[in-house]
């Protein structure tokens, strides 16, 4: 990790990441509106270890930060109802008004491109979160190495 940890300014950075994509699209379309956008990002889809409830939670967690947080606002216009709630509850939301979000919405990409390497296996996660300590993915999901597999 950097020397600072912080989720917060972490968590800032991502949607001022978002926000800053979707003037892009803004302005390219304003000079010329028939050129087509595109954003190429790097999915990862998570897998839980098992079908355990824990293990399944954690992927899912592991997938809206990971993958879902940059996808669904620059191809649906906006964030996943599960991530802000989750966002929000460990105090984490940004500063954000509803003029940014309707950018957001408003200057979707075009298309797609999608850099794929190799999936996320993760399960629940082994250590707890308590209040006053930095927030790390790791309080929501931790690695797997699943025993056998022929990559990664």
């Amino acid at each position: 990790y950097p020397c600072k940890v912080d989720a917060k300014s972490a968590v800032a950075v991502a949607y001022h990441t978002q926000l800053a994509s979707s003037l892009a699209v803004k302005a390219c379309h304003e000079v010329n509106p028939h050129k087509k956008i595109a954003i190429v990002l790097n999915l990862t889809p998570a897998y839980p270890r098992s079908e355990q409830a824990e293990d399944i939670k954690a992927a899912r967690i592991a997938e809206l930060f990971q993958t879902k947080s940059f996808l669904d606002p620059s191809v649906l216009g906006e964030y996943p109802d599960e991530l802000v709630e989750l966002i929000d509850a460990y105090g984490l939301m940004p500063e954000v008004s509803d003029e940014e979000l309707a950018i957001i919405k408003e200057n979707r990409v075009d298309f797609l491109g999608v850099n794929y390497y190799q999936p996320l296996r993760v399960q629940a996660p082994t250590n707890s979160w308590k209040e006053g300590e930095p927030l790390t993915p790791e309080h929501f999901f931790a690695p797997y190495d699943m025993p056998g597999k022929k990559m990664n």
